[in-house]
């Protein structure tokens, strides 16, 4: 039986994305390539612009919230439920909610990024 069609999650360049969580884009790549965080799309190699879903930034938020508050990042990318208490989940929401301001980029859909143009045309 097939799975039902799940709803196309928005990407954002992840540079302004980063900027809205309080990271910078050096820090968001450098997290993603060491394992610290992972992204819903992989970088596709040397060159390639990175996409960052809702889900991502809300992420960012919440480690950058937690580094700022002077956890180590190996903690903060994975925190116990004590410290995890400490991020403020409307900051998160805001940020995420300011992402309706940048372009959307593509669509997640079934394990890819989409273009918006090829996503109208399915």
């Amino acid at each position: 039986m097939n799975e039902p069609d799940r709803e196309p999650v928005p990407l954002y360049a992840a540079r302004a994305a980063a900027g809205l969580a309080g990271v910078t884009y050096r820090q968001l790549d450098h997290w993603a390539t060491t394992g610290l965080i992972t992204l819903t799309v992989p970088a596709e190699g040397s060159g390639s612009r990175r996409l960052v879903s809702p889900a991502d930034v809300a992420g960012l938020c919440r480690v950058a919230q937690l580094r700022d508050l002077g956890v180590t990042l190996a903690v903060a990318a994975h925190p116990p439920d004590g410290l995890a208490r400490l991020v403020d989940d409307d900051v998160v929401a805001a940020t995420v909610a300011a992402l309706q301001h940048l372009p959307v980029l593509a669509y997640f859909v079934d394990g890819r990024a989409v273009s918006p143009e090829a996503l109208q045309r399915a």
